[in-house]
């Protein structure tokens, strides 16, 4: 399967005209368009054929469940891809476009983006190419977490984004966890650290991850935190993490004193940050992604169907609340 943006597009901002009733300037408003291209794009929905005598979905559109989405969760947008899970490569990679699409559609030279770290964000910038924006500046989220991958690390991620942009980036040269506070209270007198974190907080967009709690995620199972630390988040009921920012299914912080060995953007200053794009698929997922929106992280939230549909599955059996 193909996934095509400018389709999907097109059907939405259809049926957020045409049956959600919305203006052309509260569409504009709310997909980042002016309302000149939300009026072509209405025209060019027509001349398609997508806008006849009732709305005509294409094959990788899921609108009712992105609009339930956008609803129930206070979502700027949400972006919902069709496609197999068993297909872990394809699904990673057809997530990555989507966001990838999104990032194309809002971001400007004056923008400063934040980057974290994992395997979607890989699929993501590896598929970014340079298209005519310069100067948007970049800043890594977290400190390294030296995981023998080098292609997912935040540094390594935020330099290829910066390539995109002809940016020069800026970023964490220390771990994302610490041995102690000490240490912690140590690196956060350089400067350089000082200032990654000063321009994290000014960022306005965030691409993030969203992590589980299995043993196998990325953090756990190459030691970046201890058994004895995973065996305690689960005590607390932790489902998952975005930027080692751990919470529960209702989205209740649970990291407590975690924080003080953590090196990156605080969870509060994260949140600020105008359009934070959360990119996370699969069913294995679908807890963890619940917690972050309760928590009201994502402004912006990349996933796929199935997982979509179990996320309002848990939520309506009374998970989260």
């Amino acid at each position: 399967m193909i996934w095509n943006d400018m389709e999907r597009l097109l059907s939405k901002i259809a049926t957020l005209y045409y049956i959600e009733g919305k203006t052309q300037k509260e569409i504009a408003e709310q997909l980042n368009l002016s309302p000149s291209k939300v009026f072509r794009i209405l025209n060019e929905a027509k001349t398609m054929g997508i806008v006849q005598i009732s709305i005509k979905q294409p094959i990788v559109s899921c609108n009712s469940l992105e609009l339930e989405f956008e609803r129930r969760f206070g979502l700027k947008e949400a972006i919902i891809v069709n496609v197999e899970q068993e297909d872990k490569d394809n699904l990673l990679s057809l997530l990555g476009q989507a966001a990838c699409d999104y990032l194309k559609r809002i971001v400007t030279p004056a923008d400063i983006i934040g980057i974290s770290w994992g395997q979607t964000l890989y699929e993501m910038v590896k598929q970014l190419q340079p298209f005519g924006v310069e100067g948007t500046k970049i800043v890594q989220l977290v400190g390294g977490i030296n995981n023998g991958q080098e292609n997912i690390e935040a540094v390594e991620l935020a330099k290829r984004l910066s390539q995109v942009f002809n940016s020069s980036p800026v970023l964490f040269y220390c771990p994302a966890v610490v041995a102690n506070p000490e240490v912690k209270k140590g690196l956060l007198l350089d400067n350089n650290i000082k200032n990654v974190l000063e321009m994290s907080k000014n960022a306005t967009i965030a691409l993030v991850g969203i992590g589980t709690m299995e043993k196998e995620s990325l953090l756990f199972k190459k030691g970046h935190l201890s058994s004895s630390w995973h065996s305690e988040l689960l005590k607390r009921n932790a489902v998952g993490d975005v930027c080692m920012h751990f919470f529960k299914l209702d989205g209740t912080p649970c990291n407590e004193d975690l924080d003080d060995l953590i090196v990156g953007i605080e969870l509060e200053d994260l949140k600020k940050i105008r359009t934070v794009i959360c990119i996370a698929g699969g069913i294995n997922k679908a807890e963890a992604i619940l917690g972050a929106l309760k928590a009201k992280i994502p402004k912006v939230l990349v996933t796929d169907k199935m997982t979509a549909e179990k996320i309002l599955e848990i939520e309506a059996k009374g998970g989260g609340q």
